[in-house]
């Protein structure tokens, strides 16, 4: 075989020449270069191909060649290089999905204080439109102003996102390049160029300066809203205010007019039932007159004269009933014109009402953010509710004074029907009067016959002869006698029926009276329904506008409560942050975990020759969670006040064997072991407590409380772990046995002096995970712990894991809650790199090691929370 020619060049740009077989061109570079090993030696051609002796020995004979280039690689560097890039794309990713994630929320943001201005501008636009309208429009365009300098700083900021896109992207396609390099290789070793890394770490710092950028304009943004927003609430404040004294003196103004008016209406009710006394007595006295009128009519037949006396008497009384029935009717119709007239003004004054209930709802969406108001709605509430029960008192007096009306209405009908009793009476008389004339007439006619015949018997007797002239003068001073009666007997026919006509004229007159008080009495009985019904809806829109006013203040306090709620939490928040330092403790060891490496361990620490103790007294609580307080604080994802769901429980006094000096020193904590001698319950009697200080504390708690909060870490990993067994259980898994240990308060017989202290005992120890740490031998408890941090981290919405799980026996010690800010849960909590290292850990595992206990079901079950 011929030797050719090959030049191998370096990244460093040194050069190797050879002369050899083109089939053992690594063999003899690898003779000259020993800092790379033979496997590691990647040879690219001029072509970009990657070199291998069968290949290269078949295009030698083809092309027939003696001159040959190749780029010498290490295929180690190009691993590690390559495992870089594929950090820093991680990296560089989650960071623009940071950006994306703060675009978003400040897009949403801009929009929701844009709905809530355009809310703000709109109600205030509509309760004063002569006053702020040239304020109202100068805000718009400032908003608008804003608006438009917001959209171009996110348009920037979108451009300097695409912009990290497409660097994203060139790195990908690198990345790809070299990986189909090895895959042709057949080897996963792949790196990157120094060269690279120079480029890739500029690049971070000019993103980095970038982000520092954004985030000054960002938060110069947010300093000139909340000044803006500071200066639109107090102007806004100042105009409600106003508002409210404008709507206070119209609300007395419009109580004082409706008070006047229930006056008027009592003053009203009262005429009205003098008139209706008035008309009782004319009554009366109508009755009196009809029975003397009736004694009249009976002695008719007796004595003419006295009759026509009293037909005068009561022409006069007529005229005079006339006279105070015409007087009723015009008090009637003042009294109806008065009572339309109140009708109208309290329809106008309800109209009014409205339109103020109108303009209070329109006023109690800006009533949300003044808290001082709240004092002068309740006394304006207790002023409303004194004056509806005024209201109601006098509407009870109205009731009262309207059944006494009904009563009189009732009485005057029974008069009525007395009256109509007494008029059929007299229509009977005059049917007697009337049989009494026709029996006259027919003696009348009886007379006249018998007339007749005495004529013809007189002319009889003339013709027979004047023998009996003695007998018939006597005969003509009979019918004298009888022509006289008859005249008489015909003037007082006459007589009786003109005092006939003239009763029944007056009946008839009667008859239309006692209609026309009938038909006044239904209009009396219309008004005083139809101001029954004003009543009646005057005291439902009364009701209503209570409620109304009740429920405003509801909603108020509620706001109220959540604005408090929002303002102790920002505080909380920031309390629990400015105590926290910066400083990753990516190596954490536990208090169990240095007790049981002791050689005395738990049992036997009062064996131990250096060890001081003595006897103490302490009142012990135990330490509980409230369930459903805790549920409901996840739900709103409000974990950081996990504190707020613990419960302290008195379990009596404890007499305990102390040790003075710790028996462990971790990196948080000093504990301090004891044994539980006496007890007034006997289930801790013989059981050992380990006294937990954090190593930053030089003084015990001054309350229960702080005590009590250094083991919240513990119960919401309880919490969380019952949650992710019922999910396990339902998917058909093992679940896991173990628990947290009990936890206590120890509070010192003499002083107010508190410490946190939990149940131990002895078992097998394992530490599971947390920062750096890698298990060496591996259990099924690594798997259970491993996918119970994942599960904890998924559950979260990514917020918080639960790391640094350590186990003796069945019981679980000094886990750590760690979130993206450090420091917000508890002193402990260890922040975002905490998250990061866990994950990474926990991801690199195979997936044999994690499968007993985690599958995507599970994942998308903790994903979508509690229910």
């Amino acid at each position: 075989m011929a030797y050719v020619n090959v030049t191998c060049t370096f990244l460093n740009k040194d050069q190797v020449v050879l002369k050899c077989e083109i089939q053992n061109i690594r063999n003899e570079l690898h003779k000259k270069v020993q800092n790379i090993s033979f496997d590691n030696i990647l040879l690219i051609d001029e072509n970009d191909q990657v070199y291998t002796a069968t290949s290269a020995l078949y295009q030698s004979k083809i092309n027939q060649k003696y001159q040959y280039f190749f780029k010498v690689w290490d295929a180690l560097q190009l691993y590690r290089e390559h495992q870089e890039l594929i950090k820093i794309k991680e990296h560089n990713y989650k960071k623009l999905q940071e950006m994306e994630q703060k675009i978003k929320n400040l897009v949403e943001e801009e929009n929701e204080k844009e709905k809530q201005h355009n809310l703000e501008i709109k109600q205030l636009f509509e309760n004063n439109k002569t006053q702020s309208a040239d304020i109202l429009s100068q805000k718009q365009v400032e908003m608008e102003k804003m608006k438009a300098d917001k959209e171009k700083q996110i348009q920037e900021i979108q451009e300097k996102h695409d912009r990290l896109e497409l660097e994203l992207n060139q790195m990908n396609t690198r990345c790809n390049n070299l990986e189909q390099n090895i895959q042709q290789l057949q080897e996963d070793i792949q790196t990157q160029q120094r060269n690279y890394e120079i480029q890739l770490q500029k690049k971070n710092e000019e993103i980095q300066n970038e982000i520092n950028k954004k985030n000054q304009e960002l938060q110069n943004l947010n300093v000139q809203w909340q000044n803006y927003f500071n200066q639109v609430t107090t102007q806004c404040q100042q105009q409600f205010s106003q508002q409210m004294q404008l709507a206070t003196n119209a609300n007395n103004e419009l109580v004082a007019q409706i008070d006047h008016l229930q006056r008027e209406l009592g003053e009203e009710s009262l005429n009205s039932k003098a008139e209706i006394d008035r008309l009782k007595l004319q009554l009366k006295s109508e009755k009196e007159k009809l029975l003397s009128a009736n004694d009249s009519i009976y002695q008719l037949e007796s004595n003419a004269t006295q009759l026509n006396d009293k037909i005068r008497k009561l022409d006069k009384d007529l005229k005079l009933s006339n006279n105070k029935i015409n007087e009723l009717d015009m008090i009637y119709r003042t009294t109806n014109n008065s009572a339309q007239d109140a009708n109208t003004t309290l329809g106008q004054r309800d109209i009014e009402i409205k339109k103020l209930q109108s303009a209070n709802k329109s006023q109690t969406a800006q009533i949300e953010e003044y808290i001082e108001e709240l004092a002068r709605l309740q006394n304006s509430k207790q002023q409303l509710e004194g004056k509806a029960s005024s209201q109601q008192q006098q509407i009870t007096g109205l009731n009262s004074k309207i059944d006494e009306l009904n009563d009189d209405i009732e009485r005057l009908k029974g008069e009525l029907t007395k009256k109509k009793q007494e008029y059929d009476k007299q229509t009977g008389d005059l049917r007697l009067l009337q049989q009494q004339k026709e029996f006259v007439e027919t003696e009348l006619k009886d007379l006249k016959s018998q007339l007749y015949q005495t004529k013809e018997q007189l002319e009889q007797q003339q013709s027979g002869g004047q023998s009996n002239e003695k007998q018939i003068s006597q005969l003509k001073t009979q019918i004298i006698k009888f022509e006289q009666e008859l005249k008489t007997a015909q003037s007082l026919n006459k007589e009786n029926q003109d005092t006939v006509r003239q009763q029944k004229l007056k009946l008839q007159e009667k008859d239309g009276q006692i209609g026309q008080l009938e038909i006044k009495l239904q209009q009396i009985e219309k008004s005083l329904k139809l101001k029954e019904e004003q009543l009646l809806s005057d005291q439902a829109q009364n009701k209503k506008y209570r409620e109304q006013m009740d429920e405003t203040i509801k909603l108020i306090k509620q706001e109220m409560e959540l604005t408090n709620l929002k303002l102790s939490v920002k505080e909380h928040i920031l309390s629990k942050l400015s105590r926290q330092d910066d400083k990753y403790q990516d190596k954490v060891v536990g208090v169990m975990e240095k007790i049981m490496s002791s050689p005395h361990k738990i049992k036997e620490f009062n064996k131990d020759q250096n060890a001081n103790l003595d006897l103490k007294e302490y009142d012990i609580f135990e330490i509980t969670v409230e369930s459903d307080q805790a549920k409901q604080l996840l739900i709103k994802n409000q974990y950081f006040l996990f504190e707020q769901c613990l419960k302290k429980t008195p379990k009596g006094n404890v007499k305990l064997n102390r040790s003075l000096q710790p028996n462990a020193e971790s990196t948080f904590f000093k504990g301090y072991l004891s044994i539980v001698t006496e007890a007034t319950q006997d289930e801790f009697k013989g059981k050992f407590l380990l006294r937990k200080d954090l190593i930053s504390q030089n003084l015990p708690f001054i309350n229960i409380d702080e005590a009590a909060q250094m083991s919240k870490n513990n119960f919401l990993c309880q919490f969380l772990m019952d949650q992710y067994n019922k999910v396990l259980r339902s998917q058909k898994l093992k679940e896991g046995d173990y628990k947290i240990a009990r936890q206590f308060v120890l509070k010192d017989k003499d002083k107010e002096e508190y410490y946190y202290c939990e149940m131990v005992e002895e078992g097998d120890f394992k530490k599971i995970n947390g920062g750096v740490f890698i298990p060496k031998d591996k259990i099924e408890a690594d798997s259970y712990f491993n996918a119970f941090s994942k599960y904890v981290y998924a559950f979260s919405k990514e917020g918080y894991i639960i790391s640094h799980l350590q186990i003796c026996g069945k019981f679980v010690y000094d886990m750590i809650v760690s979130t993206n800010y450090k420091g917000l849960f508890s002193t402990l909590d260890q922040g975002q790199s905490e998250i990061g290292q866990v994950l990474e850990m926990i991801n690199a595992l195979k997936q044999d090691e994690i499968k007993l206990h985690w599958n995507q079901k599970i994942e998308d079950v903790a994903k979508e929370g509690l229910k």
